[in-house]
Parts: structure tokens; C-alpha cells; sequence
């Protein structure tokens, strides 16, 4: 007769000859059940595994989407920029009004887009706080571009 410590190292499969190392620590249950997902005989492994997929989609979308925002607002800020060069230009009589004019009328469009752009996403991947942000300056740019008779 063998003793017993109170554990073993092996688990015993009666289907197969050889028997297969057992692990250590947390393990995942062996039972067939329901799960989260609603199907019988989905194992929890399995579960946790396509958990784990759909939250690294999830991250790699937030990232796809915070970095065409910040490409998207460096863009919005160079066209500030570029307004404001102009306007000055203006101001000091280098340029005349309607010059100023026709070169700034050709970027309202492309701009008033690229912040609805950004405000949507945000709206898209549930970033609320930057959406409520963004939300006013993006109902401006669109009455400012309603209100021209272009």
C-alpha cells in the first residue's frame, strides 16, 4: 500500500494509458457549462479567451482612434495658426480683404469637417467627456459654415 501527502502529482485519466501532469495553482473548471455566453458545451477557457480578444480589439481601436484625434486637432491647430497669420497680414496692410479672404473661405469647409470628425468618433467609441468637450466648438463651426452664402 502507497502513502498519500495530501496531494498529487499526477491526474489520472482512465480514457488514456499515460497519465498527464497536473498544474499548479488556479485551474480553469472541467465541467461542461452554460458560461456567459449562452451555449452549452463552451468550455470557460474558451470564454475567457475571446474576452480577452474582444478587449484587445476594443484597446487597439481606442488607440487607432486617440491617434487620428491628435493627428486631427495638430491639423486644426496648424489652420488656426495659418488664420491667424493671415489676419494679421491683413492688419498690416500686406495682404488686401479680398485676397485674405479667398485664401481663408478655402479652409472653413476642411476644418468645420475635421472637427465634426472628431467629435463623432468620440461620440462612436463612448469617450463622453471629450465628446461633451468638443461638442460646443463643433456646433459653432457648423453655424458659422450654415450662416455663409457661399
Amino acid at each position: 500500500m502507497h502513502q498519500n501527502y495530501g496531494f498529487r502529482l499526477f491526474k489520472v485519466d482512465h480514457n488514456s494509458r499515460h497519465a498527464a501532469p497536473r498544474r499548479r495553482g488556479r485551474r480553469a473548471p472541467v465541467s461542461w457549462d452554460q458560461g456567459l455566453s449562452g451555449r452549452v458545451g463552451v468550455r470557460q477557457p474558451v470564454l475567457r479567451k475571446k474576452r480577452r480578444r474582444r478587449r484587445r480589439r476594443r484597446r487597439r481601436m481606442e488607440v487607432v482612434v486617440f491617434v487620428f484625434s491628435l493627428l486631427d486637432c495638430c491639423a486644426l491647430i496648424f489652420l488656426s495658426v495659418y488664420f491667424i497669420i493671415t489676419l494679421s497680414d491683413l492688419e498690416c496692410d500686406y495682404i488686401n480683404a479680398r485676397s485674405c479672404c479667398s485664401k481663408l473661405n478655402k479652409w472653413v469647409i476642411p476644418e468645420l469637417i475635421g472637427h465634426a470628425i472628431v467629435t463623432v468618433l468620440m461620440l462612436i467609441s463612448l469617450h463622453w467627456f471629450i465628446f461633451l468637450l468638443n461638442l460646443p466648438v463643433a456646433t459653432w463651426n457648423i453655424y458659422r459654415g450654415s450662416r455663409c452664402p457661399c
